[in-house]
């Protein structure tokens, strides 16, 4: 098989890539990254990587603009720039185009002229379902909540044109399916970890604490969060936020904030690991989400997951067994299931124990490479017979 892979970006493109190309499948893959970045997470030679740096260095220079409706413009705009210059360069003869949802119209499009079979990565549930969970949260707590239309329709489009859509989690699967996709449409195949990068060690003190890494914002239910330890109240328990804090939770930080919080900021993602290993239980109570990486990332280290099933955590973590499946916005079942935890250390142990098991054997990068290949594989033979 010849693979070609577009983003605008990294996400997980990178390491995607690499399982490609160490099979020996991989064409080229067109990212906005330079290829130095990509080299310390893979190592893939540079003949199989074309940059279009110029599209990554407007946008990072752009995207601290205020005035979220012009960003959002900016962004599409880029997008649909880059998508064209790739299209272009898009060879003829292979057998699959990979490429990221609102990234990729013209090179959807220019892919199935040239008899190559297209697959749309969605790491996020359908747009229209995420638009709507978001548009209600928002609402509900009277802040201004803007959703690119423009975005919307080529993303629409874009899930109109592709052969496949490949998805990370039930709960995206199910959003698509609500939404009159066929199943068979739909490829599920989780994200993996690297288990050189993140593992545990030894703990520094024996203080029991949650933890979040990631943007702590609306749609990861980090306001929810907020508030179930505000109610509990463990004062021999610690709090740690670890990422981006928007300016949209702030409010609630200074409503909820309590000493034993703390807010670490963003830290280098080869040093996660130095963090998490020093934490007893990781907490996402996302509103809606693919699968976030850092669930297995959490996992590697050793960690006991509490999620809901709309983080897309459930599709790997077992409830009760490698950890707990929260209600999304319920307050009152989070508390539970952190509470839970809190009293049922050796238990919460066992279960971290377990997530750790879990990952090694069915969620790394590689096995994420042999699932993806497969479902490849079969949609040749299918197309064969």
């Amino acid at each position: 098989m010849k693979i070609q892979i577009s983003v605008f970006g990294r996400f997980h493109s990178f390491e995607m890539a690499y399982q490609f190309f160490k099979n020996n499948y991989l064409e080229r893959i067109y990212t906005t990254y330079p290829y130095f970045a990509l080299k310390k997470i893979v190592p893939i030679e540079k003949k199989f990587v074309k940059n279009h740096l110029f599209f990554e260095l407007i946008w990072r220079f752009l995207k601290k603009i205020k005035i979220i409706y012009l960003k959002n413009k900016i962004n599409l705009f880029l997008k649909i720039i880059n998508d064209f210059f790739v299209s272009l360069h898009l060879k003829k003869g292979c057998d699959f185009f990979i490429g990221w949802s609102s990234h990729c119209l013209i090179s959807l499009e220019r892919s199935q002229k040239l008899g190559t079979l297209t697959i749309l990565e969605r790491g996020s549930s359908h747009i229209l379902e995420q638009k709507e969970i978001l548009k209600e949260e928002y609402e509900k707590h009277n802040i201004p909540f803007l959703f690119s239309n423009d975005h919307i329709k080529r993303e629409l489009r874009e899930y109109e044109i592709a052969d496949y859509i490949s998805v990370p989690s039930e709960f995206v699967k199910e959003s698509f399916i609500k939404r009159g996709f066929k199943e068979e449409r739909i490829l599920l195949n989780p994200y993996g970890v690297n288990l050189e990068k993140f593992r545990r060690v030894a703990r520094k003190d024996d203080i029991f604490r949650f933890v979040f890494v990631g943007n702590f914002s609306i749609r990861k239910g980090s306001h929810y969060l907020l508030q179930a330890l505000y109610e509990l109240n463990l004062r021999d328990t610690e709090f740690w936020q670890i990422g981006n804090i928007p300016e949209e939770i702030r409010p609630y930080i200074d409503i909820y904030r309590m000493p034993n919080m703390k807010f670490l900021g963003i830290k280098p993602q080869d040093q996660l690991y130095l963090y998490l290993s020093q934490t007893n239980v990781f907490v996402l109570p996302s509103l809606e989400e693919g699968l976030a990486l850092v669930i297995p990332q959490a996992m590697a280290c050793g960690l006991p997951v509490v999620c809901t099933f709309n983080s897309g955590g459930s599709t790997i973590v077992e409830d009760k067994k490698q950890g707990l499946i929260s209600k999304t916005k319920d307050v009152s079942n989070l508390k539970d299931k952190l509470l839970f935890m809190y009293k049922n250390k050796k238990l919460a142990s066992q279960m971290g124990l377990n997530a750790l098991k879990k990952v090694k054997k069915g969620f790394t990068w590689d096995d994420y490479g042999k699932r993806y290949i497969e479902n490849l594989e079969n949609i040749k033979l299918n197309k064969s017979i």
